[in-house]
């Protein structure tokens, strides 16, 4: 669903991932950002990113905090996801709002 031609269905999927906390869904939620272009969507994969941590998921959102070419609504949930992960913190989806 992370490909879907839908972007509505591409965040719920995303959340979803998220929220299982599985994560598997780490490698495939980093080869959507490749491609995701819609901001809140992009915004879904990173916060699930966020809630799933693990190395892989830390250095994406290290990349994402600091790309100036991102939307600044994705860099900043990218830094707050990352600032929780690093201190050693429980990231949920309640943690970027």
């Amino acid at each position: 669903m992370l490909g879907d031609g839908k972007f509505g269905r591409r965040k719920s999927a995303a959340t979803s991932l998220g929220s299982l906390g599985d994560r598997k869904a780490v490698e495939p939620i980093i080869k959507a950002l490749e491609t995701e272009r819609e901001s809140d969507v992009r915004i879904s994969e990173v916060q699930a990113l966020g809630i799933l941590g693990g190395p892989e998921a830390i250095n994406c959102l290290s990349r994402i905090g600091t790309d100036k070419d991102e939307y600044k609504y994705v860099r900043n949930s990218a830094e707050k996801g990352l600032m929780i992960l690093k201190g050693g913190g429980t990231v949920n989806a309640s943690s970027f709002y």
